[in-house]
């Protein structure tokens, strides 16, 4: 599971062999949510996920979506 990013304490993740839509993994502190790459919606809900980490990993996809979407192509053409 490569990590492309480290954002506010948390590992932003692409899973090889994921499933559509298009999406990263966040992990922080035993904490996990799937976020799409397209508008950073959740995709599950992820109780008790820090409101803070996902509003910062949030702004991080939104400015980053290109490198997002690179790293989901590099695993599933």
């Amino acid at each position: 599971m490569p990590k492309i990013a480290d954002i506010a304490g948390a590992a932003v993740l692409v899973f090889p062999n994921d499933h559509p839509p298009p999406h990263v993994h966040v992990h922080y502190q035993g904490r996990a949510i799937r976020l799409r790459i397209v508008d950073a919606a959740p995709l599950d809900r992820a109780p008790g996920f820090p409101p803070r980490v996902l509003r910062d990993v949030t702004a991080w996809l939104f400015g980053n979506r290109d490198l997002a979407i690179q790293a989901w192509a590099a695993f599933h053409p």
